[in-house]
């Protein structure tokens, strides 16, 4: 019965993904996720130069979506945190060599 999966697939989901911190994916928390999203999608085309280096980038995005259509904030954290590792990292490389 189709309708049985997607209910146990939408419980698996849902045990994974709770509501906690709800306001990190409300009006201006979810507007700077929203504009993270864009602005990783822009820089994925300048990094195919190396095979794969955007894939980081995408499993961030990807993070993200699940996290503000599960609106779990707790889970919008993380991909967050991953964007600054990569930003501090990046910014670190390029001012010291």
């Amino acid at each position: 019965m189709p309708g049985a999966t997607r209910r146990r697939g939408g419980r698996v989901i849902e045990t994974v993904f709770s509501r906690l911190w709800v306001w990190l994916t409300r009006c201006p928390a979810r507007a700077l996720l929203l504009c993270t999203c864009v602005a990783l999608g822009l820089t994925m085309s300048f990094l195919e130069i190396v095979p794969f280096a955007g894939m980081t980038l995408a499993a961030v995005v990807l993070m993200i979506a699940m996290a503000l259509t599960a609106r779990d904030g707790l889970a919008a954290l993380i991909p967050g945190l991953m964007v600054c590792a990569i930003a501090g990292t990046t910014g670190t490389m390029i001012v010291g060599s």
